[in-house]
């Protein structure tokens, strides 16, 4: 039996069994909920339909591609166990023992090293509930990543024996052949968790530096071969040998497979990853937080190499003082093989389960310098054991808190909501042929801290849900379909399970997704094609998950900028316009912006601009025409006067099947304009037609209020331009553009007669070719007036609008 076993086992047997007492109660009690609740984590449902198969079926083939082939035997065995939801708890308690004996493991090798028995304890318990542990005590399939952990710490613990003083060369080599054998099976459970071994590494070089710096570079050697050797044989193997690696980069490019894209990596490396990293547990707190931990990290790091450097050169060790000035350096790299992994094997998502071993090389180190600078060894016992209390209280009620209110009631009412309504169906009768689920219309960040993660938002392991708790209650297999918020689908024989109304009950208010998903609606039902809407429309945006997070949009097709305006209640739209939108907390963008088209067509078949401005830019506006038929080209003043309405229908043509037809190599058959005449290819003042910098070559010249009715030419199916007031009128000047089909010249009557909607003080509100007008009734009844030639515009008190709102607003009071 080595000296390590001895002083764990023999000599501090008492002490042992005692510490062991305090660690397996504090877990018990951080991971009580994941018995508690019967629930699946969202893949988890598609190995639980094939828990009966042997390895091999279901995920477990994605566990080979991904170069992790004993990680499917483990899935296997975690799943079955157990024939119910009711009775997962016997896979989660395999993993919570796990978890325990991790920290069991760490508690030995910190006192192996000579880490004082309190600060062992709360080191050990520290990295039991980071986050990702958190997300493997409930996550089944994730679970598994505990077992690569426990290898990768086993290493560790061998290696640090090999390298006792006393060990014979024969035994030495094979506790380094062990250590070697219990980390490559830790890269193949998973890659990421097997990087664990650079973190324990890294706390051996912090402890043993400052005692004798020698003995540090000494055992570093060591732990660099356990280290390095499996890795490169892992990486050779996967790479070239295995045929894995081709086939997960066609499977999933965003992986990033081995070395490609290294500088935006380390870019994202350090935006992203490193500060979420630094978050530790704390990653309910804002982004800052993470900043603000690094820097202490780094300030101490610094700080303990500067202190031991100094004492080595007070004691004229040249070669100690080079040790302990190069220490920074060795930490860092330590850090990147840590994290070697994410930009080497395939992992590219900032998930903190791939970040637990850069996350507790930076607690775990950090702490080890702040002990050492601070001489917390020096302080009165009471001190010590307070603040190891308060520390283990703190970070077990934030660990038990965040595993509640983030992962398991979100996750539980998800669950009980399907449950629920499966089952009230059957006992009233109205089990239907298949299952329907309407899931809420998300846009999603690729980086997640794994919390939150529900099952609708990965809607393909949304039937395998369903076909299990079916299952489990007895009612036999389903067909089971899903379809966006807004969507159409035949609701026939359809239980419809609508995920969009439990989300609006509240019951996932502790758990909003992500800090960048933003909904936008009304959406249009297919993604390809804009949201069309008639006269108006009310835009909302919402963003969810981010405290203090402010959504702000654009509607010229920039990218939202800090500065760009904020979302109120909502955006009002009048005409055709592509609406942008980010989230921002402080000046920091939240992921991918969100964009979302709205085209305006109106019911009645004409197309109507809102208000023109000058200084605008242009805007396209198209219409259906009908061979034969009339088309009526308008222009009002916008109920302001004429003065500067200088309006461009600029490259105004008829689109037919032999190609475009300018307008103005037409004649019309009749123009009206309150000044002026029409001009073709030119402006009212005869120069070049130009709309906000821009010169068109083609189109007619008109002043408000104007008419023109052209025939549409054989072939010919649709009309085109780009409208917009001239840059002649010096930024002044606004008018509404106007194009409407007619009926063909002494043909029948094919448009819509004006509707009286209501009388309103002496004002008679009319609706007629997609605008609203307010007729003085001193002009008489709306039949007599010629609404057909546009003369109505120019009668004396006639005001127009695209709503009635906005008639309203603009009659005397």
């Amino acid at each position: 039996m080595d000296s390590i076993s001895e002083n764990a086992y023999s000599k501090s047997a008492q002490w042992r069994w005692a510490a062991g007492l305090v660690l397996g109660i504090v877990l018990l009690c951080v991971y009580y909920p994941v018995f508690h609740f019967d629930y699946l984590y969202h893949d988890d449902w598609i190995l639980f339909n094939t828990r009966a198969s042997p390895p091999g079926a279901g995920m477990d083939d994605w566990s080979r591609i991904g170069g992790r082939p004993l990680e499917e035997y483990l899935l296997w065995a975690l799943f079955r166990p157990f024939e119910t939801v009711e009775e997962t708890w016997a896979a989660r308690l395999v993993i919570v023992s796990g978890i325990a004996a991790f920290a069991l493991l760490q508690l030995i090798y910190f006192q192996a090293l000579g880490i004082r028995r309190t600060t062992a304890v709360c080191l050990a318990l520290g990295t039991s509930v980071l986050p990702g542990m958190l997300v493997f005590a409930y996550w089944i399939t994730a679970g598994s990543l505990i077992f690569s952990l426990l290898a990768s710490a086993a290493a560790a613990l061998l290696t640090e024996a090999a390298l006792r003083p006393e060990k014979m060369l024969a035994r030495r080599a094979a506790l380094l052949a062990g250590a070697c054998a219990f980390q490559i099976a830790a890269l193949l459970i998973y890659q990421t968790e097997a990087m664990y071994f650079w973190t324990l590494t890294a706390v051996m070089v912090a402890t043993k530096l400052s005692g004798d710096p020698r003995a540090a570079v000494r055992s570093l050697t060591g732990y660099m071969l356990v280290g390095v050797a499996p890795m490169a044989g892992y990486f050779i193997w996967f790479k070239y040998l295995s045929g894995y690696a081709p086939v997960l980069l066609a499977k999933d490019p965003l992986r990033g497979t081995m070395f490609s894209g290294l500088g935006a990596n380390a870019e994202w490396f350090f935006n992203a990853a490193l500060p979420r990293a630094g978050a530790l547990w704390f990653f309910q707190l804002p982004r800052t937080f993470g900043m603000a931990v690094l820097l202490v990290f780094v300030l101490s790091l610094i700080l303990f190499s500067a202190r031991l450097w100094w004492r080595a050169r007070r004691r004229g060790d040249r070669t100690g003082s080079f040790l302990c000035a190069a220490y920074p350096l060795v930490i860092v790299a330590l850090g990147c093989c840590a994290f070697a992994p994410m930009l080497v094997t395939s992992y590219r998502f900032e998930s903190f389960r791939s970040l637990v071993p850069l996350s507790a090389l930076i607690f775990l180190s950090g702490a080890i310098h702040l002990g050492i600078l601070l001489q917390a060894d020096r302080w009165p016992a009471p001190i010590q054991l307070c603040v190891a209390a308060a520390f283990v209280l703190g970070v077990s009620y934030l660990g038990a808190d965040s595993l509640i209110t983030r992962m398991v009631l979100p996750a539980a009412a998800e669950y009980s909501f399907v449950r629920n309504s499966l089952l009230e169906a059957a006992q009233t009768g109205r089990a239907a042929e298949r299952v329907h689920v309407i899931v809420p219309s998300t846009k999603l960040d690729s980086r997640t801290d794994e919390m939150d993660g529900l099952t609708l938002q990965f809607p393909q392991d949304i039937p395998p849900m369903i076909l299990a708790i079916r299952r489990d209650l007895g009612l036999g297999p389903a067909p089971v379909s899903f379809s966006l918020e807004g969507e159409p689908f035949p609701r026939e024989g359809a239980l419809i399970l609508d995920f969009v109304e439990l989300s609006k009950s509240g019951l996932w208010r502790s758990a909003a997704p992500f800090p960048t998903w933003m909904t936008v609606s009304p959406a249009s039902s297919d993604p390809r094609r804009p949201y069309a809407f008639v006269r108006e429309v009310n835009v909302v945006v919402k963003g969810h998950g981010a405290r203090g997070s402010v959504v702000r949009f654009t509607t010229d097709g920039s990218k939202p900028a800090p500065r760009s305006a904020a979302i109120g209640r909502s955006i009002k739209l009048t005409k055709s316009t592509m609406v942008k939108a980010q989230a921002f907390v402080n000046e920091a963008a939240l992921g991918p912006s969100l964009q979302a088209e709205f085209e305006r067509w109106d019911a009645d078949g004409a197309a109507v601009t809102g208000i023109k401005r000058g200084g605008d830019s242009s805007e396209p506006i198209r219409a259906a025409v009908q061979p034969g038929s009339r088309v009526a080209l308008w222009v009002n003043d916008a109920n302001d006067g004429i003065d500067y309405d200088h309006a461009d229908w600029a490259d105004a043509a008829f689109e037919c099947s032999s190609g475009r037809v300018y307008l103005s190599q037409l004649q019309p058959e009749s123009a009206r304009q309150d000044w002026g005449s029409l001009v073709r290819d030119r402006n009212l003042l005869h120069e070049p037609i130009q709309i906000h910098g821009h010169v068109f070559h083609h189109g007619l010249a008109v002043c408000a209020n104007a008419e023109l009715v052209y025939s549409v030419p054989q072939g010919c199916t649709g009309l085109v331009a780009w409208v917009g007031v001239d840059d002649a009128a010096k930024r002044r000047g606004s008018v509404r553009f106007i194009v409407r089909p007619m009926a063909p010249a002494g043909g029948a009557a094919a448009n819509p007669q004006p509707r009286l909607l209501r009388a309103y003080g002496s004002y008679n509100l009319v609706s007629f070719w997609s605008l609203i007008y307010g007729i003085p009734q001193s002009l008489g009844p709306p039949d007599p007036i010629d609404w057909e030639s546009g003369r109505v515009l120019r009668r004396p008190g006639v005001v127009t609008g695209s709503t009635v709102d906005e008639v309203l607003a603009r009659l005397p009071k």
